[in-house]
């Protein structure tokens, strides 16, 4: 798992690179702030230089300024714990929800929020029975204003059985969460879910494909490529 970024010019998108703070470890599940400038990420890097990579997964940050990516800063305790954890994401108020496999959830795999105060990242909450379960809840999106959550559910470590599902909060409290509808989900694997920030568009990732399992002749180069780089 390496991240890779691209930068958008006036013709569209440029060649993705290796960012500069990966390539060596496991990077994955980038998320930005909204103020564009923290990016965070989870790794398996080490916390101490020259120390082998770890057998769980943190939370970690870097953030940009004109000269670039600053070095990664691994998150403190109480978000990240002796066990894994995944794809945070962040709301407005700086609240972060991510994916645990720490002690006493209710599965393999739940979803917790770390609220921040006064500067100062509290407890990590389980999000409860309205949304975890005895299988594998990963990957939350919150919505900026926490109103509702879409996130990443499986009832077994198998990852071929993965949907998307959704809860709204109200009152202080997640209602039951429901699994989203077509086209959102399909008989494939369905995870990783995104909304823009104007809040206008849904991204999510998908294993069904949409492209003809044979070719009227055979497929160029270039062809190829747009292909397996495009949605479906």
């Amino acid at each position: 798992w390496t991240l890779f970024e691209s930068h958008y010019a006036k013709n569209g998108w440029l060649e993705p690179e290796i960012a500069p703070f990966s390539g060596q470890y496991w990077d994955a599940d980038p998320c930005f702030a909204r103020d564009g400038k923290t990016l965070y990420f989870i790794s398996n890097r080490p916390a101490q230089a020259g120390d082998p990579p770890k057998h769980d997964f943190d939370i970690w940050k870097v953030e940009k300024d004109e000269s670039g990516w600053s070095d990664p800063v691994q998150l403190p305790p109480p978000i990240n714990s002796e066990t894994s954890e995944y794809y945070p994401t962040l709301a407005d108020n700086g609240s972060v929800y991510f994916g645990s496999r720490r002690n006493g959830g209710k599965g393999a795999a739940d979803i917790y929020c770390s609220r921040l105060e006064d500067g100062k990242y509290r407890t990590a909450v389980n999000l409860g029975e309205a949304i975890n379960t005895s299988g594998n809840e990963f990957e939350p999106c919150i919505a900026r204003d926490e109103s509702f959550l879409i996130f990443m559910a499986t009832p077994t470590e198998a990852l071929d059985q993965t949907d998307l599902w959704i809860s709204h909060h109200s009152e202080g409290q997640w209602a039951k969460a429901s699994k989203l509808p077509v086209p959102f989900n399909s008989e494939a694997m369905e995870f990783s879910p995104k909304i823009s920030w104007d809040g206008k568009q849904f991204f999510f990732s998908s294993s069904r494909n949409t492209h003809d399992a044979a070719f009227a002749r055979p497929e160029r180069t270039g062809e190829m490529s747009k292909r397996i780089r495009s949605a479906g």
